[in-house]
């Protein structure tokens, strides 16, 4: 149910992205991927330094994810 609840900022299907992350997310001047984000601490303290950046975060741990996408 927390995971689900999070759907907002997830993007379960990345593949369908393949190639268009540019123009699909083109109000955002770059595009960065942070493999491994923990809670997500460092993401959304950057993400609130530079809004006009898209931070894509990835962890393969679900609890620590579920946590990093709460703190949207």
């Amino acid at each position: 149910p927390r995971m689900e609840r999070c759907a907002a900022v997830q993007i379960r299907t990345p593949e369908d992205h393949k190639g268009r992350w540019a123009e699909e997310f083109s109000q955002y001047r770059e595009i960065r991927l942070e493999l491994g984000c923990g809670k997500g601490r460092f993401t959304c303290e950057q993400a609130l330094r530079e809004p006009d950046v898209l931070l894509l975060a990835l962890e393969k741990v679900p609890d620590a994810m579920v946590v990093a996408m709460e703190r949207v």
